[in-house]
């Protein structure tokens, strides 16, 4: 979340940098592929199917992504929105807004987002 924020506030090169350690994360937790489909389909928008396993085992590893991505980026945002934990920029409809120079923050609500969204499918599919 927040990646245009990010990229207006600290350029394009960190913004690219951003993109291929969340994708080194990816193939770090998910593999090389074999078994999961790990797709980038533009800007940070990604996607990974994983084939069998546990909602549980899919769970671990995004979590497992989202702690390594943080770890990553911690580095990337300017040294005064680090000390301040969170910068102020524009979000995609202009309008003014506060970013977490913590990842996961947003990576989290996003897990949400996908466990309820997987919560519905698996109860329209029994309907």
């Amino acid at each position: 979340d927040n990646f245009r924020a990010f990229n207006d506030v600290n350029g394009f090169r960190a913004g690219d940098r951003a993109i291929g350690l969340f994708a080194d994360a990816l193939r770090r937790h998910l593999g090389d592929g074999e078994r999961h489909f790990l797709g980038h389909a533009g800007a940070d928008d990604f996607v990974a199917v994983l084939q069998g396993g546990a909602p549980e085992a899919a769970r671990a590893a995004a979590a497992a992504v989202l702690r390594d991505f943080a770890a990553a980026t911690e580095g990337l945002h300017r040294p005064e929105d680090q000390a301040a934990r969170s910068y102020e920029a524009r979000d995609r409809y202009g309008a003014q807004a506060a970013a977490s120079v913590r990842a996961q923050y947003g990576m989290e609500a996003s897990l949400r987002r996908l466990e309820d969204a997987y919560a519905e499918a698996i109860a329209s599919a029994g309907e």
